[in-house]
């Protein structure tokens, strides 16, 4: 009797400059030493991106079978607007080449699909990797380009409708403006207020090295978070919050400026993209 072969599936973390994948074991984690980046930009051509889908399909089913392994299923992370259920791009302002498009247009396979939007994929992650997280009310905030939030009662990831996250805060009123507009790779570098051209990182280098105004900017975007952030915490009764994303590893110098107001305990995640192939593989 011929011996069936072990299953994995395959974890796409969709980006918005790389599309990064790894094999992994639903309920147990990703399988060490199949990683692999291909750039994928969320302003390609349907080209670029199609191609960079089937090219990690192609690495990743190279991988199973140099490991014994025979792919079951695809699990995949996206940004929303995005449909949930059918797998299709619902973007305008990313991979708007694709808009209206599936992944199963792309892959023309029969390969069961399960999608879960980034934010919320990312905390499932920390809860399943940390017991800690799984009882009372916890969140994400992810602090990049953008300002994601992602919330949990009792280890279930609240939803909306649409299968994002049932609140948002990076659209919170904020300043005659919105939170994102201070909390955001943009707030800090405005904040910061120099003629060159900068980014986030020498800021931060910057800031370490006792510049004042970089310093300052860091600490402006800590109390704006607390400021614009409050009355949703405290709404939701979140008793742990936990920081991730590129901006996130600055937490330091962001920390004095939002101080002991929010009342919740506070951690930086240590280590994000391992969070999210976690979760990639529970969904």
């Amino acid at each position: 009797m011929k011996k069936s072969l072990p299953e994995c599936r395959i974890l796409f973390d969709v980006g918005g400059t790389f599309l990064k994948s790894s094999l992994g074991i639903r309920g147990a984690g990703p399988v060490e030493g199949t990683f692999a980046s291909v750039p994928m930009p969320s302003d390609g051509s349907a080209a670029d991106i199609i191609g960079a889908i089937r090219e990690s399909i192609a690495i990743q089913t190279g991988n199973a079978a140099n490991l014994g392994m025979r792919v079951s299923d695809l699990a995949a992370d996206v940004p929303g607007p995005f449909d949930y259920s059918s797998g299709r791009f619902l973007m305008k302002h990313k991979f708007a080449s694709v808009y209206g498009m599936s992944f199963e247009d792309f892959l023309g396979s029969d390969i069961p699909m399960t999608f879960m939007h980034d934010v919320n994929c990312a905390l499932l992650g920390h809860i399943v990797s940390d017991p800690a997280l799984r009882t009372g009310n916890v969140a994400l905030v992810t602090l990049g380009t953008g300002l994601g939030f992602s919330y949990a009662s009792g280890g279930k990831i609240a939803k909306n409708a649409d299968g994002g996250p049932s609140e948002s805060l990076w659209n919170q009123p904020y300043k005659g403006g919105i939170l994102e507009d201070f909390v955001s790779r943009r707030g800090i570098i405005a904040a910061y207020g120099s003629a060159e051209e900068i980014d986030v990182k020498e800021i931060s280098e910057r800031a370490r090295e006792g510049d004042k105004a970089a310093q300052a900017a860091f600490e402006a975007a800590g109390r704006s978070f607390a400021e614009g952030a409050a009355p949703l915490l405290k709404r939701l009764g979140i008793s742990k919050l936990v920081f991730a994303g590129q901006i996130s590893r600055s937490l330091d110098l962001i920390r004095p400026g939002i101080g002991d107001s929010l009342q919740c305990e506070i951690s930086v995640s240590p280590d994000i993209q391992g969070a999210v192939f976690m979760g990639l593989s529970f969904i």
